[in-house]
């Protein structure tokens, strides 16, 4: 049997460089479709607009939910199977970011808030009717992980809540943000606050889960068992010292590395 190890460091440092291309790219694209619109044969705009969905981003942030759900279950799984406890927190966090995937994915949100808005009228902060339920929805939740937070190390604790805290502001308080200003401020909104909308808070959120999935696999690596013999990915590990993969044989010897290897 065997399991795949991930170096916590190497792979957030990875996905924050893919997010930097991620951005520069929809700048690129904005620039393009404005100077050049003939350029591409393809709408290279859309492909990577940080505003647009079932594009490149859109599909890089839904993976990203997915993984974070992964690594959640496989913490549930672990922790039930070494007797220790928030195996069943873990599997409550983990079908939310399952669900959080399929959102970011199908926009599921957005056909919510439309449903709202057909019912009552909103506008300003609120033009994205979507945030009243979010709103209820990250408060319960909240309310609900405060007992399991307060079990887990310090460090950790406030990891997972400036990762959490990140990701609000971003996805739901940017919305917010942007529906006041373009209900009070339509020209400010046009010229000077599409880069907020697009890069702060679409870049926010895909920062503030690649930062949550680093504090989980260092959580993974420093406070639950890990058993097997290592082997590496050759000639990979050859290529890339200190690679960011490796697989662990499970085996009746038990081992477990320095975390300073694997930070």
């Amino acid at each position: 049997m065997y399991n795949l190890q991930i170096n916590a460091r190497r792979l957030f440092l990875l996905t924050l460089s893919f997010i930097a291309v991620l951005l520069l790219m929809d700048m690129f694209a904005r620039w393009t479709f404005s100077s050049h619109p003939g350029a591409f044969t393809f709408n290279f705009k859309h492909a990577f607009d940080l505003d647009e969905e079932y594009n490149v981003p859109s599909t890089f942030s839904a993976l990203q939910l997915g993984f974070a759900s992964f690594i959640l279950a496989r913490l549930a799984a672990i922790s039930r199977q070494a007797g220790k406890g928030n195996a069943r927190n873990w599997v409550f966090l983990s079908v939310i970011f399952a669900y959080l995937a399929l959102d970011e994915f199908f926009v599921i949100h957005e056909y919510a808030g439309e449903l709202i808005k057909g019912r009552i009228q909103t506008s300003g902060a609120f033009a994205y009717a979507w945030v009243i339920p979010a709103i209820a929805f990250i408060t319960v939740v909240g309310i609900l992980n405060i007992p399991f937070l307060l079990r887990l190390p310090g460090k950790y604790r406030i990891g997972f809540m400036v990762a959490g805290a990140a990701f609000v502001l971003s996805a739901v308080g940017g919305d917010m943000l942007v529906g006041a200003v373009r209900a009070y401020s339509p020209g400010l909104e046009k010229h000077h606050f599409q880069l907020f909308e697009n890069l702060v808070e679409e870049g926010g959120e895909m920062v503030s889960i690649a930062w949550f999935i680093n504090q989980l696999v260092k959580y993974r690596q420093e406070h639950l068992p890990s058993t097997g013999r290592r082997w590496s990915f050759m000639p990979f590990h050859a290529w890339y010292r200190g690679h960011l993969f490796s697989l662990v044989e499970s085996g009746n010897k038990t081992s477990r590395m320095p975390a300073g290897k694997e930070d």
